[in-house]
This record gives structure tokens, sequence and C-alpha cells, in this order.
């Protein structure tokens, strides 16, 4: 399951705090009791045969049972505080839909949670201020989170009211130290492109209505592009955007609650 979800070997060997070498030997003895082979590599990662393809989908019910079971015993005599950080992309109604599920799992867990940009949140957990992040990977800290999912980020602009570059690219930015803001201005002036900010928008809700009102561009993930935005790439003139990975990070010291949680979440995004 790691090395679908996350590509390749060496990801799902991060993920799962072991070396590449031995995700590959377990997946090796795994397709030498099944007699079958399960993934095909190449240089780029794994990609899954048929047969692999029909073993997933039993991988994934027998994972998920062994959680229930766990989560169903564990449940009941655990009690205490979880303290979450999340990204804003994410505190939505999935967000909500998992939250519920938790307290229903977990009645006596009490659950409190900010929102704020990754780099801010990752600050916080480390002064110990809460237990868990979810966030997105910051460039010039240590990846040392576990991988939830990657996704492109793509530039957006307006699809009713189309945007005018005359030379000068209009950007719609948050405030540093977004990382949607660092990776549009480092992508645009590693290729020279001449930009100027059109608006600063504090919030996600806030530049997604920059855009719409055609007043400039932004980069969102691509899973929260919405009706009346338009996707752009290098026809437009404009240079390709880095993946954005999401990360669940929590502290070393995290309660019986704190890991129920991480664990509940991290099951939420297979």
């Amino acid at each position: 399951m790691a090395v679908v979800d996350c590509g390749g070997f060496t990801r799902a060997g991060e993920r799962l705090h072991m070396t590449q070498s031995s995700v590959s030997n377990q997946i090796k003895r795994l397709e030498e009791y099944l007699g079958s082979r399960l993934l095909e590599r190449d240089g780029k990662g794994a990609t899954l045969t048929e047969s692999g393809r029909s073993f997933q989908a039993y991988a994934r019910r027998l994972v998920s049972l062994n959680d229930e079971a766990l989560t169903h015993i564990v449940s009941h005599e655990v009690s205490g505080r979880v303290n979450l950080g999340i990204i804003e992309e994410l505190a939505g109604a999935g967000f909500a839909g998992l939250l519920g599920q938790f307290n229903q799992r977990h009645p006596d867990i009490t659950l409190e949670f900010v929102v704020d940009l990754s780099r801010c949140l990752l600050d916080r957990l480390e002064k110990g201020e809460i237990d868990l992040v979810v966030a997105k990977h910051v460039p010039d800290r240590p990846d040392d989170g576990v991988l939830l999912k990657c996704e492109d980020l793509v530039w957006v602009s307006s699809e009713k009211f189309p945007v005018r570059i005359n030379g000068s690219i209009p950007l719609i930015v948050s405030p540093a130290p977004c990382i949607h803001r660092k990776a549009m201005l480092d992508s645009l002036e590693a290729r020279q492109l001449t930009w100027h900010i059109a608006c600063h928008a504090p919030t996600l809700s806030a530049v997604r209505t920059a855009v719409l009102s055609g007043i400039g561009i932004s980069a969102l993930d691509e899973s929260t592009v919405s009706d009346g935005m338009r996707k752009l790439d290098e026809r437009d003139g404009l240079p390709k955007l880095p993946r954005s990975e999401i990360l669940l990070y929590q502290s070393a010291n995290g309660s019986s609650a704190v890991k129920l949680f991480a664990d509940m979440l991290q099951q939420s995004y297979h």
C-alpha cells in the first residue's frame, strides 16, 4: 500500500521509517509467497500489475479491519486532549466529518484545533503548543513528517474575467511565509519573468475570491480548483510549479489520545 500510494520504494521507506532496500525485499518476499508479480519497477518508480491491482483491494481491506479492531479495543480505555494544527485547504467538510467520527469513537478525548499557515503551525509544534500538525512540506525545514498525499500545484485565473498579461504578470498572493507565494515567486524569477503583486489576500478564501474577480492569477492545489476558474500552464507562458506535499507531523512524546488521532488521520488518506 505504501509503495502504491507514494509511487515508489524510496518514498514508501520514508513513510514506513524503513530503508528502500528493506521495502524492496519485503515486496519481493510477498511476491514469492503469492507466486505472482505485483509491481513493475522502472527508473521512475513502480506501477501495479494486473495481479497487483487485484491484491491491493484485499490489502486495504485487511489493514482497515486490523485498524478497526485495534481502535475498538483501545477506544474504551483512552481519554485526554488532542491539540491539532491544520492548514486552511484541509479544514473543510472532510475534516469536519473526521472530527465527528473520532468523537463518536472516543467521546472521552477532547479535541482542539487551530488553522494557520504551514510554517506557523510547525513553529508551534516545535514549541510544544500543539501535538499534531497537518501541513505542507516547507522546503527549508527537515522533512520528518509522514506523507499523506501529493498533488500538483497549478496556476489559476478567472474563467469569466480573463486576466490580461501585458508584460508583467499580476499575482494574487498571501503574506509570507505562505508556501504558495514562495513557489510562485521562485518559479517566475527562475525563468526571469516580470511580475507584480496585484492583490494581497490573507486567507485561502480571499485568494479564491480575488482569482474569480479576474484581477490576477494565483496558485492552488489542483484538488481545490473550483468552477469559474481556469488552469494555466506552460502554453500560457507560465513555468511549471513544484508538487504540493501534505504531511502529518507529531510531537515525539505524544499521548495515546494523540496517537489514536494520528492513526485515524493516516487512514483517512488511504
